[in-house]
């Protein structure tokens, strides 16, 4: 399986579980669900510099590019029996693999894109903590006497 579809399923799957956990406490605060949302995101974002530390998952599709070892080297049960293709950029399948540079370029947006996410967010964090620390508490009747 190819590096970015695995990371796109993982992160795919950590946002899923965090969106089923809002829709479930749904009656709940407003803080309590947008603290989850807002950890699935960072998961979400540490999936991909993290993929070389977390477990492999073995999921076979159809459209599976090999990673170069595997596109390289075919092994059979015999280890005296290897054989080495020519042209490591073709893949086995018929098609031809990505180059190293659009795998460089796709991950360099996938940073600029969390980058980006994340100076959202803290900015985000910044204009509220500005808004709370220039919040007086309620003092008159009309409106403490409804709650």
């Amino acid at each position: 399986m190819t590096n970015l579809l695995d990371v796109v399923i993982r992160s795919s799957a950590a946002l899923a579980v965090a969106l089923a956990a809002c829709r479930m406490l749904r009656g709940r605060r407003a803080a309590l669900r947008h603290a989850i949302l807002a950890g699935a995101l960072a998961i979400a974002a540490a999936v991909g510099p993290l993929g070389s530390v977390l477990p492999v998952w073995r999921i076979q599709h159809a459209l599976a590019v090999p990673s170069p070892a595997e596109a390289n080297v075919a092994v059979a049960l015999d280890p005296t029996d290897i054989t080495v293709r020519d042209d490591p950029h073709t893949n086995p399948a018929g098609g031809e693999a990505l180059p190293s540079w659009a795998w460089r370029s796709v991950a360099t947006c996938w940073l600029v894109g969390v980058a980006v996410c994340f100076v959202r967010l803290l900015l985000s964090y910044q204009r509220l903590w500005g808004l709370v620390r220039r919040a007086r508490p309620l003092d008159e009747t009309r409106w403490t006497g409804a709650a």
